[in-house]
């Protein structure tokens, strides 16, 4: 049972700074950005068992119903590595997360998507939160469908959506799940190397090789062969000219 007493032990565990379990929440990051401005310590956890407004990119909403998904933000305030690569610590702790649990593909979606058998089953939002030009903290705010009750979603999700549930005989546990990926969130987080993160998010990136259109804006896009990320996080594409170009998107739609 995921409740504030399996916090509790997660604490204890994993040395957490301050958590907390919620009912019911309009957004697990916004309750984290009201903990930053008071002050809490690294390695503080909020996690609700529905989120009614939880945010998405490009400020789409991600709702996540009662007790069928994983709703957590984790706060970091002992910040080495870059926002960007970040985003990458929390999809690579998912998907090591998954791995233990589906024996289907999984699938990183740069940026912030992790993909089981091309369907998305978890979303990610890395959020800096800022007092003046003093960084508070970086908060990653993670949402995974786990069961067939309902379904967390973006309402404005491009890819088909699915529940873990999906892809194996057994229930899956929240609180398993959930102690699974903190713990691999703090793993990949305490990384010296900022490269391995950047080679091991590219060995499970989706798309890589295949053509893609890397959305920008409305009015800005690229269309060209996906052949990975580089040290900042940015899409690496070879234009239809063979040009290789470095973008930074807001997303990316698989053209093929």
């Amino acid at each position: 049972m995921l409740d504030q007493n399996t916090l509790a032990s997660l604490q204890a565990e994993l040395s957490l700074g301050e958590v907390a379990f919620y009912p019911s929440l309009p957004s697990t990051n916004d309750t984290a950005r009201a903990w930053l401005a008071r002050g809490c310590p690294n390695y503080s956890l909020v996690t609700a068992d529905e989120q009614t407004k939880g945010k998405g990119r490009s400020g789409r909403t991600w709702y996540t119903l009662p007790a069928s998904a994983l709703a957590l933000s984790f706060i970091l305030t002992d910040i080495h590595l870059t926002p960007s690569l970040l985003i990458g610590v929390a999809a690579l702790a998912v998907y090591d997360a998954l791995s233990s649990l589906v024996d289907s593909q999984i699938e990183i979606k740069w940026p912030n998507d992790v993909l089981v058998e091309r369907k998305k089953v978890c979303g990610i939002l890395v959020e800096s939160q800022w007092s003046g030009d003093r960084l508070l903290g970086i908060i990653l705010g993670i949402g995974v469908n786990v069961s067939a009750g309902s379904l967390a979603f973006d309402e404005q999700v491009r890819y088909p959506a699915a529940y873990l549930e999906q892809f194996t005989n057994h229930p899956i546990s929240r609180a398993t799940l959930l102690r699974s990926i903190i713990t691999r969130i703090i793993a990949w987080e305490k990384e010296t190397d900022p490269s391995n993160i950047v080679s091991q998010w590219n060995q499970r990136l989706a798309f890589r090789g295949q053509t893609v259109t890397a959305i920008r804006s409305e009015q800005a896009s690229l269309e060209g062969v996906l052949t990975g990320i580089d040290q900042n996080g940015d899409l690496i594409l070879v234009l239809p000219d063979n040009q290789a170009v470095h973008y930074s998107a807001n997303e990316i739609i698989h053209a093929q």
